[in-house]
């Protein structure tokens, strides 16, 4: 895949989750689907900021 294609080098600090999202979860199996939720929800607000 050529880098300009690649959807996760264009921007790579907006694909990481929020530093709250990361503290929460704190590598906690437990919290892995609220996580997943919550990531993909922020990933979504910030597809629809750009």
């Amino acid at each position: 895949m050529a880098r300009q294609t690649s959807r996760w080098t264009r921007d790579p600090k907006n694909s990481l989750p929020s530093t709250a999202l990361r503290q929460w979860f704190a590598h906690n199996p437990e919290h892995w689907d609220e996580f997943r939720s919550r990531y993909l929800s922020e990933l979504a607000t910030q597809k629809k900021l750009r």
